[in-house]
């Protein structure tokens, strides 16, 4: 389904997603659970969906930024997954 959509919206070009990710800690947002099940969960079903088609972010977690309304912006490292 992904695959998709990403290949609608660029006009029947094969498209990439240049930024994607789940945070591994903060709080929850609604049905959006931040953590570290959570986010190997959510990379390992976003790149079967888009296989070499997708760039995770970030590698290491970055704690220089704000935490945000969730404290979930510096949880976003996932190098350890792969």
């Amino acid at each position: 389904m992904l695959f998709s959509l990403i290949t609608e919206v660029c006009g029947g070009k094969t498209g990439y997603v240049l930024e994607a990710g789940w945070p591994s800690a903060g709080q929850p947002n609604g049905n959006a659970v931040p953590g570290a099940a959570e986010q190997k969960a959510a990379i390992a079903s976003i790149a079967k969906e888009l296989p070499g088609q997708v760039s995770f972010f970030s590698y290491l977690n970055d704690l220089w930024k704000a935490p945000g309304a969730f404290g979930v912006e510096p949880n976003f490292g996932c190098g350890g997954i792969f």
